[in-house]
């Protein structure tokens, strides 16, 4: 495993382009009679209680956990800068420069800032969370900012020629949508095409978008797909989400995966979820069970860290099985320590 971390010291990244502040709860189901609070066990047992305050409306209290940066790729990166790749951070970090929340992770050199960052209220559960977000006003032309903040075209063409691009979160963001079709048409398109390169895709929740706009995401997979390997990550809600809105599928994750490697030329789907994780390539599966932890100390920010998993097995040319144990135990370490894995974590959980 250190010959691992040896190899991702000379592997770069950029990863963007979202930025939050989330502020942490578990909402309270009742006090006992020592004063003690008891939560909320599962998002069904919230979602229930709701739907019998009906007509009545409702007050729920909550205890704050605590206040941490989020986003996907302020997430992702610093769990992938765990792991020993050179990570530079692109994202709504703050307006003049990255607020303290996300430029203490950070050597100032690898991380920029165009924008101030969302905020969102994030209900923990033992099984998922709940996020509360704002809706995120349009940015006018953040690629000119972002390429102002990398001092201009010249050096944003070197930053955007690394090892793996990580696009994130275009469910929450809706500038987001062309901004990846810019940097596409700017920094990939008419350049050599470079399959030994990665582009990352974790779309996040689409559910709110309509299937014409679905579709439109596809097409900039498809164009990102004939320059680098692209790859699409997705939880369970947002596969189904997939495969119903769009595609016709009805719980068949299988078929949609096939659809999108087919039809939109995406090299490989990743599906992760509380038991298993998947791997879909053209005309093969690969599934690697996961255990399952029943009282997370954090949900929020397991799937950027599982992402950020599997990215470095990509980096390191790892087969596909191992990419997604990887990717597991990394999702895994962060829900029960609250901090991003690291190789020696890693080679403890093999002993």
């Amino acid at each position: 495993m250190k010959k691992y971390e040896e190899i991702l010291r000379s592997k770069t990244a950029l990863v963007g382009f979202d930025g939050f502040v989330d502020k942490i709860f578990k909402p309270i189901i009742k006090t006992d009679i020592e004063g003690k609070n008891v939560y909320f066990n599962s998002i069904k047992e919230f979602g229930e209680y709701l739907i019998k305050k009906g007509d009545k409306s409702c007050s729920i209290q909550m205890d704050l956990e605590g206040e941490v940066k989020g986003g996907n790729a302020p997430n992702l990166a610093k769990a992938l800068q765990n792991l020993g790749t050179k990570v530079t951070l692109v994202g709504m970090l703050g307006k003049e420069k990255p607020l303290n929340i996300f430029s203490n992770d950070y050597d100032s050199e690898e991380i920029y800032t165009f924008e101030n960052p969302g905020e969102t209220i994030a209900l923990e559960f033992s099984d998922g969370k709940i996020m509360l977000a704002p809706h995120i006003n349009d940015v006018l032309e953040p690629l000119k900012k972002i390429e102002m903040q990398f001092g201009g075209e010249e050096q944003a063409q070197k930053k955007f020629d690394v090892d793996l691009i990580a696009l994130l979160n275009w469910g929450e963001i809706d500038f987001m949508h062309n901004l990846w079709i810019e940097i596409f048409e700017k920094y990939i398109s008419g350049k050599p095409s470079m399959k030994d390169k990665f582009v990352f895709f974790d779309s996040a929740d689409i559910s709110r978008h309509s299937e014409k706009r679905i579709e439109n995401l596809l097409k900039v997979f498809s164009s990102y797909s004939k320059y680098r390997t692209t790859i699409l990550s997705m939880n369970q809600n947002e596969m189904q989400i997939m495969g119903e809105k769009l595609l016709g599928f009805k719980h068949n994750k299988h078929r949609t995966a096939e659809l999108l490697i087919m039809e939109y030329g995406l090299n490989q789907v990743v599906l992760h979820t509380v038991d298993c994780s998947y791997l879909f390539q053209k005309e093969k599966k690969y599934e690697v069970p996961t255990e399952r932890i029943l009282n997370p100390k954090i949900s929020t920010g397991a799937g950027d860290n599982f992402n950020a998993g599997y990215c470095a097995a990509c980096l390191l040319g790892l087969p596909p099985t191992e990419r997604l144990t990887i990717a597991n135990r990394a999702s895994n370490y962060y829900i029960r320590n609250i901090k991003a894995i690291t190789w020696s974590n890693i080679i403890e959980q093999e002993t």
